[in-house]
């Protein structure tokens, strides 16, 4: 990766480490990861446009690796704190929440699969179709979101920031899953 995004994104990192040892709810940490995620990702793309790319390979790597190191943190944490304001205090009923949760995940990856098996296999096949500027038909609106600068979107951006946002969502339910699971036993025995 380049330095300047590599220093960019591990000080996003270390911000995103900080903020979840701390002692804020899941909704101060889900808002407080968007924000870090979006301020990075801004001071990321001011790098680009001042810089601009030498080749058409570099292109397609700031698009397909670089970019949605960043992006994929803000869908992560949108998809996050739309789950922490849904979820019920119930620890029963969040068991079954976070199951609904771990569906939509799966039928996300089913609707996206084919998208899916190219990317996480480094196919490489439709790079310049999918990551180059010149090659990209305006970005489908479904796909419009905050980080698509005009000028500097292509069409896959955020559906590459969509699986791996998804991805890290899914180990999130994971570990709510089996955390939920302890909690209700340990209530149910002391019953």
């Amino acid at each position: 990766m380049y330095p300047a995004y590599l220093k960019l994104y591990n000080a996003l990192i270390d911000e995103l480490i900080v903020a979840e040892i701390g002692n804020k709810s899941l909704l101060e940490k889900s808002e407080q990861g968007y924000q870090a995620a979006v301020r990075y990702w801004q001071m990321a793309e001011n790098e680009i446009k001042g810089k601009g790319f030498v080749s058409e390979e570099e292109e397609i790597t700031f698009y397909k690796t670089i970019k949605p190191l960043f992006t994929a943190r803000i869908e992560f944490y949108s998809l996050l704190y739309q789950a922490v304001l849904f979820k019920p205090a119930d620890a029963e009923k969040e068991i079954i929440f976070w199951q609904n949760e771990l569906r939509r995940v799966v039928v996300f990856r089913s609707a996206n699969a084919e998208f899916i098996q190219y990317y996480e296999n480094c196919n490489t096949e439709y790079d310049e179709q999918y990551y180059l500027r010149k090659n990209s038909p305006p970005p489908d609106p479904q796909w419009y979101r905050i980080y698509n600068s005009a000028g500097y979107t292509v069409s896959k951006d955020a559906q590459t920031a969509a699986v791996i946002a998804h991805s890290l969502y899914h180990q999130f339910i994971q570990m709510q899953l089996v955390q939920g699971n302890s909690k209700f036993i340990i209530q149910n025995s002391k019953q």
